[in-house]
């Protein structure tokens, strides 16, 4: 079964992403509210895609990201936040890695599940 990790540290915003990802796309959706649970997560199981957050409590999960390249492999990563996202996403792919979308908050849930 296809599986989603979504990496935000909202409460509310992780359990509604996740909720909409497991009905109306019929994934395996884990959700991860801090940096230190999406590393562990990404260590343990190889996922379809990854819906991230940049902007956490203790740092940004694109340094993690980058930190966790070898166990991600070609997986590909959505970005999402509030912020500027320029800079992070082009430091993510020139280390290699698959952004296939920047989103900026709010997201409209129909966007999001077309893009996953």
């Amino acid at each position: 079964m296809k599986s989603c990790l979504v990496i935000e540290d909202s409460l509310d915003t992780n359990a509604l992403f996740c909720k909409v990802a497991r009905r109306r796309l019929y994934l395996r959706v884990h959700g991860a509210t801090t940096i230190e649970q999406a590393r562990m997560m990404i260590q343990r199981k190889k996922y379809t895609v990854i819906l991230s957050d940049l902007r956490m409590p203790h740092g940004f999960a694109s340094d993690m990201l980058i930190e966790e390249k070898e166990a991600i492999g070609s997986t590909p990563i959505i970005l999402i936040s509030a912020d500027d996202m320029a800079s992070h996403r082009d430091r993510l792919i020139e280390n290699g890695l698959n952004v296939v979308q920047c989103l900026e908050k709010p997201i409209e849930t129909k966007r999001l599940m077309s893009l996953i």
